[in-house]
């Protein structure tokens, strides 16, 4: 498979390496080495080593800088600033066709890059393709798989539909250090957004949509660690749980600016299943459809996105039923009582 990949590309695979790995770190030391050396162990040896350190405060930066291998393009910057930053940075120096993402605390299996490059190459309709990751714990011990990340592999297809339905009503599933992505989806998406602390993957995904399936394959091709002590980025500490609401009512506004002919056919299922008119726009049936879903990021859009669109008697009344029913904020609100 890998020789038939090389010569779909063979012209640009004579110019430069085919494939950038890119690598954030931060406050990494323990691990960072393990992670690089999984890349520089490859099967598959034609790439770019990325890697741009966050601003570490311990001695991650050292540890990278006793890697001597060419390959490596390495930049530290001065203070943390965030993983939508250091992706951006990562991606501006990145020259490959493909760009396949890992964390410094994660490392790759030894065939991962040989088998993503071969399936992007040989599937050009694909725009990014990941795996569901092995779990490891702070130590390096295999654990049980997450429910979440093994969630894809039950899909009946992973067409765009597929996907926008379960960004729309169920949230991110794929994970990113497993990936590897055509840089022409990126520069199709734009750059990730600083706005977006924890959930920025799930943002670029729904833009990238628009530039091709998202496909996961079944071998796990990627140690994902889970630290102790909610160390993750994405671990459930109060910071992340205050700040996942927020980020996703705002992600969830990129489906208004999707086109109306792909959502209509992602969602004529779940919009004929709810009964909704079709004199209705598609922003205002992805606000019915948010409404139906009613977690607080879902209602707080579907307000939103109804206050937005009103424009007849009809629409100002749903308006003012709704605002009047859904409690966004959480108040509490005395029962109608005799003075």
């Amino acid at each position: 498979m890998l020789n038939r990949a090389r010569a779909v590309i063979r012209g640009q695979w004579r110019r430069h390496p085919p494939v950038s790995v890119i690598i954030k770190s931060y406050n990494h030391e323990k691990y960072v080495a393990k992670t690089i050396g999984s890349v520089l162990e490859q099967t598959f040896q034609d790439f770019q080593l990325v890697i741009t350190d966050d601003g570490s405060t311990d001695a991650t930066v050292k540890v990278i800088k006793g890697f001597s291998d060419p390959r490596i393009d390495f930049v530290a910057l001065p203070l943390n600033q965030g993983l939508s930053n250091a992706m951006n940075v990562s991606l501006q120096r990145a020259t490959g066709e493909f760009v396949a993402i890992l964390n410094s605390d994660d490392y790759a299996d030894p065939t991962r890059l040989e088998r993503q490059f071969a399936y992007l190459t040989l599937n050009p309709a694909t725009a990014a393709v990941f795996s569901e990751p092995r779990i490891i714990d702070e130590d390096g011990n295999e654990r049980p798989p997450l429910p979440i990340f093994a969630l894809p592999l039950s899909f009946r297809d992973f067409s765009v539909g597929t996907w926008l339905r379960q960004f729309f009503l169920g949230g991110n599933c794929l994970c990113a250090p497993s990936a590897m992505i055509r840089a022409s989806a990126y520069r199709a998406a734009g750059a990730y957004d600083r706005h977006i602390t924890n959930l920025q993957d799930l943002d670029m995904w729904i833009r990238m949509l628009g530039c091709g399936e998202l496909h996961v394959l079944p071998d796990r091709l990627t140690s994902f660690r889970i630290r102790a002590n909610n160390e993750n980025l994405s671990a459930p500490r109060r910071d992340t749980q205050l700040r996942w609401p927020f980020e996703y009512a705002q992600i969830l506004r990129r489906f208004l600016n999707l086109d109306e002919r792909l959502l209509r056919g992602a969602f004529a299922d779940a919009f004929a299943s709810n009964a909704l008119s079709p004199d209705l726009s598609v922003a205002q049936c992805l606000a019915e459809l948010a409404l139906v879903a009613n977690t607080p990021s879902h209602v707080a859009f579907a307000l939103e996105t109804l206050f937005a669109t009103a424009r007849t008697d009809a629409d100002f009344a749903r308006l003012r039923e709704v605002s009047g029913t859904v409690n966004v904020f959480s108040l509490h609100v005395e029962t109608n009582r005799t003075l």
